[in-house]
């Protein structure tokens, strides 16, 4: 995704929930306002769905939105990040200015999660920045069809409760250890075993993790990933490159009640594998962890020259997954980003 589109509007992230008038001087960069200056699209770069309301509520962003509803320009709204604040007040500002961001044809709001029937999904720029060059380079490669040397792929950085589950897990159950490739940085467990190192090396750690070769040889030797994603509700690079990569996967992390919507909504993707049902509500007891625990202990008993034809259904499932989701990515090709025009903004 080499787009030349730059971002002129960039609506950064505050602590505080306060409505200024004006934006200018408010450490958010704008583009002028003279019109004989405006780009038209005007691409509108949003850290999270408050800065959006900052934006629409301020001098700026009426007089934007005034051009826009009037049909001389259009607003193109693309989120920087992963923010999933759809239980924090992100769905509610969209309902609030649903007129504005779903309903005039001259402005586009791009989301990273599921807001409604009318939402345009977005992986975020940040995402697509670092999953990129890996698909590029990785995505013709039919991984299920190569020969696997393991059972398991999960990789995990930093120290969260729900990958401390999983490393808990790991240490309990050897031999789903040894059936697989795992890292668990915070812990000094590394794929390779170079344990002493990682305290010095953290960040070579995490950027090998995330090479093409690397992933290529994990994609290349291990059947099934296990993902353990960032937050409740995040969609990230965790469980959008296993279906890049059209490798089935078990998620182990709960209070991810956006998921479905998410993935069969606005993709049209069946994320189910190996028969787990995922919690479609928030509960007081969620049970994605317990089901994919004991899924893991399944599918161990199962010799790995085995697991093709067993969970054949799955497999398959994975490769059409990877076809719509390769579809959608290249589609953002033209609608993609990866730079902010700084001489655009003030």
């Amino acid at each position: 995704m080499n787009s030349k589109r730059n971002f002129h509007i960039q609506l950064l992230y505050h602590n505080d929930k306060k409505v200024r008038k004006s934006l200018v001087n408010q450490k958010t960069p704008l583009v002028m306002e003279c019109t004989t200056d405006l780009p038209n699209p005007i691409n509108i770069l949003y850290e999270d769905m408050l800065s959006v309301k900052r934006f629409l509520l301020s001098w700026e962003g009426k007089y934007l939105v005034r051009l826009a509803t009037e049909g001389e320009y259009k607003l193109e709204f693309f989120p920087c990040d992963v923010y999933s604040d759809w239980r924090d007040g992100g769905k509610v500002i969209y309902d609030e200015f649903y007129d504005i961001l779903a309903e005039t044809s001259n402005i586009t709001m791009r989301n990273t999660e599921w807001y409604g029937d009318k939402t345009n999904y977005h992986p975020g720029k940040n995402v697509v920045m670092v999953l990129t060059p890996i698909v590029e380079k990785l995505k013709n490669i039919d991984f299920i069809n190569i020969d696997k040397k393991y059972h398991f792929l999960t990789l995990n950085n930093i120290g969260k409760r729900e990958r401390i589950e999983l490393y808990n897990f790991f240490e309990k159950n050897p031999k789903v250890n040894k059936q697989s490739i795992s890292s668990f940085l915070w812990m000094g467990k590394t794929t390779d075993g170079d344990d002493g190192l990682w305290k010095k090396n953290t960040s070579q750690q995490r950027e090998k993790l995330y090479s093409s070769p690397t992933l290529k040889k994990y994609y290349s030797e291990c059947a099934i990933e296990i993902v353990v994603e960032s937050g409740p509700n995040m969609i990230t690079e965790k469980i959008l490159k296993p279906l890049l990569m059209g490798t089935p996967f078990l998620l182990h992390s709960n209070d991810m009640i956006n998921l479905y919507p998410t993935f069969n909504n606005l993709m049209g993707i069946d994320f189910n594998y190996f028969g787990v049902e995922y919690d479609k509500v928030k509960t007081s007891k969620p049970s994605n962890i317990e089901q994919v625990q004991k899924k893991i202990l399944e599918i161990s008993e199962t010799p790995l020259l085995e697991l093709k034809s067993k969970y054949k259904v799955d497999f398959e499932k994975a490769k059409e997954n990877r076809k719509k989701i390769l579809k959608m990515w290249d589609a953002l090709q033209e609608i993609n980003e990866e730079k902010i025009d700084k001489e655009r903004l003030i």
